[in-house]
């Protein structure tokens, strides 16, 4: 017999060995104290209310999530058709023509036979200096925001013939992908503006022959219009770069690196947005460099995650609840946990229909509003004392207000979220210190 059935037979002993205590220890209890089956009972179906209504409000979350991925999607189709996409642009080529002779078979006598045919090979650069400036213009779509920027593009490039033999090359810099106008786009060679190609609908090609250490430097320029990503494409090249030099400055703030993206050597943000810098020397890389950004204030995607913390929110406000009508003797039916609970409900339910109306920050506040004062006003009908409205108050403060309004800040909700219960937990102590708890239960 192996191991793992072995340790999987003593599992299922000690969990059986473990359940028969239970079993035995709640039987001596009940015979002891037959009234606390009742509390049991009761209690049981106070986490049978709590289950169910977080159950519902992830449920929601759920189909929140779905709809704003959906919705994101549409809008953003139709964003980058209209506006621009996330622009890619290619790394130009450089390539130099040999002879080769090849042999091949006539298909119809079969007879064997060479031809020489000319194949282009990659020649490598001697540097590439880039300079990608992303100003931000954000686009509103309904009710979603979404990163479009203006591109400022400004780029270096210095071919040479680093071989013994004169050789025919070819530089060629395409089109970027996805962009919407390129508008400005300009070429120059060695200083003087490019003559050779005057169609760039295809982007712009020179072909020329170049001496033992001759070569060339070109100067290309232009603006497009694109959104939420910018690439650039190095990892097909597969090329040698003497010298790299690639700048990035955007206006936004929250740049993220895609993965499988070449790391940054800076990475600098201010008020103003974000400065990335690229510089290597003798660079051969199958990566590419990329930035995606996403345009502040769209808290589409937080949303939902107010809907998948509720079971925490809801478990944390009626245990504070209930452990303070215990140490003040105040009697809570499981049907006034129930309205309790279903005020609390009240939030989640209005701002899933808010959102599709309201900004997302406006729904969650009318939402806040209208779900604590239903629950304070039914504390107020069910007679309990100042302490009871006072402690109701504070948690709804805590695991609704703070707990929802904390993920507006992604960076700090965690750590909100745990400050906020730590001082909710003191201040539950405080006031329960002197309570005797024997016999409370």
């Amino acid at each position: 017999m192996d191991s793992a059935a072995i340790l999987s037979g003593l599992i299922f002993l000690g969990m059986s060995l473990l359940g028969s205590a239970l079993i035995l220890a709640s039987v001596r209890f009940l015979k002891e104290d037959p009234a606390a089956l009742f509390k049991l009972g009761r209690y049981g179906i106070i986490v049978t209310i709590a289950s169910v209504v977080s159950a519902i409000c992830v449920a929601i979350g759920l189909r929140l999530d779905s709809r704003h991925s959906e919705s994101y999607s549409r809008g953003k189709e139709a964003v980058q058709k209209i506006w621009g996409g996330e622009i890619r642009q290619p790394s130009p080529a450089f390539t130099y023509a040999v002879l080769h002779t090849e042999n091949f078979t006539v298909e119809k006598t079969g007879e064997e036979k060479t031809r020489q045919v000319w194949r282009h090979h990659a020649a490598n650069f001697q540097a590439q200096s880039v300079k990608v400036n992303l100003r931000p213009s954000i686009r509103k779509k309904g009710l979603l925001f979404y990163a479009g920027y203006e591109l400022q593009y400004e780029s270096n490039y210095t071919i040479r013939n680093t071989d013994k033999v004169v050789r025919d090359f070819t530089f060629h810099f395409a089109l970027p992908d996805q962009a919407g106008n390129i508008t400005g786009f300009s070429v120059s060679m060695d200083g003087q503006v490019a003559e050779n190609d005057v169609n760039f609908s295809d982007g712009y090609t020179w072909n020329g022959r170049l001496q033992p250490g001759d070569g060339k430097s070109f100067r290309i320029t232009y603006q497009a219009k694109g959104s939420d990503a910018f690439t650039y494409g190095l990892a097909e090249t597969q090329i040698e770069i003497r010298e790299l030099d690639f700048e990035l400055l955007s206006g936004y703030k929250d740049v993220r690196l895609p993965d499988q993206a070449m790391a940054p050597h800076e990475h600098l943000e201010d008020a103003t947005g974000s400065q990335l810098r690229w510089k290597a020397s003798q660079l051969i890389t199958g990566q590419n460099i990329a930035v995606r950004f996403e345009a502040p204030g769209n808290w589409g995607k937080l949303a939902p995650r107010l809907f998948y913390y509720a079971p925490l929110a809801l478990f944390l406000f009626l245990g504070t609840i209930l452990v303070t009508a215990i140490g003040k003797k105040e009697i809570l039916h499981p049907v006034h946990v129930f309205f309790l609970s279903a005020g609390f409900f009240v939030f989640y339910l209005l701002g899933s229909y808010l959102l599709s109306f309201v900004p997302v920050f406006v729904a969650i506040l009318l939402a806040l509003l209208v779900s604590s004062s239903i629950v304070i006003y039914y504390v107020f009908l069910i007679k309990k004392d100042f302490f009871m409205r006072r402690m109701s108050a504070l948690a709804l403060g805590i695991f609704q207000w703070l707990f929802s309004l904390a993920f507006f800040f992604p960076e700090y909700t965690g750590l909100l979220i745990t400050l906020a219960s730590i001082v909710c937990f003191v201040v539950l102590m405080r006031q329960t210190a002197d309570i005797d708890w024997e016999n409370k239960w």
